[in-house]
């Protein structure tokens, strides 16, 4: 869909050197790829904070979830590669440049770096947004993220798991062939599509955990 894109697109890189690191992810007993939604599954969010009514405008505002910043870390230390895809309309709406989103993934990159066993840590962050907040929009949006990821990183669509708190989280996985997960929020509504539902991305990983040993 041409309305749908990636504002903003942020990867890991060699601390000492520079480059951008690409991880084998064509081997054999390569760990299934996990992309996971930010919002409200990595951290706090007006559907996580209601009345607020507020963006995570600088690291200073970004406050994970109970549990999220482990539960990374553990897939992460297990040999899964994670990704993140992000919708961020408060760009388009002028509310934050790309370049604000950016070094705030960049601190979350860095931060999970410090905490896994090797310096591993987030492979990429793919920021979308959309002229309109249509919910068809959305799904195509991440839908098309996660191809892009696909492709550049050389993993199969049908391998990989995605978790996310919306319907269009898992729509976007499902029309992909993706393993989806449902982050079911207290007060909000359920998604029967999915095709797990979990209370969070801590509990989520457990179960992913479990199913890859």
């Amino acid at each position: 869909m041409e309305d749908a894109f990636i504002v903003e697109d942020t990867q890991s890189k060699d601390s000492s050197s520079g480059s951008t690191q690409r991880p084998d992810l064509t081997t054999g007993d390569m760990r299934a790829p996990i992309i996971l939604d930010r919002d409200a599954v990595i951290n706090h969010s007006n559907r996580t904070m209601p009345g607020r009514g507020w963006y995570v405008r600088c690291w200073n505002d970004f406050q994970f979830m109970d549990g999220a910043e482990e539960a990374i870390v553990d897939l992460i230390d297990a040999g899964h590669p994670v990704f993140i895809v992000t919708m961020q309309n408060c760009v388009v709406d002028g509310n934050l440049h790309p370049f604000e989103v950016e070094e705030i993934h960049d601190q979350l990159i860095e931060y999970i770096s410090r905490n896994t066993e090797g310096g591993d840590t987030i492979t990429h962050i793919c920021t979308c947004s959309t002229p309109t907040n249509e919910y068809r929009e959305w799904v195509y949006a991440k839908r098309d993220a996660m191809i892009f990821l696909s492709s550049k990183y050389g993993f199969r669509l049908a391998d990989a798991v995605v978790v996310g708190d919306s319907s269009h989280d898992v729509e976007s996985g499902a029309l992909l062939g993706c393993t989806t997960i449902h982050i079911q929020l207290p007060g909000w509504p359920p998604c029967d599509s999915a095709g797990m539902v979990a209370d969070s991305l801590r509990s989520a990983v457990t179960h992913i955990l479990e199913e890859s040993q």
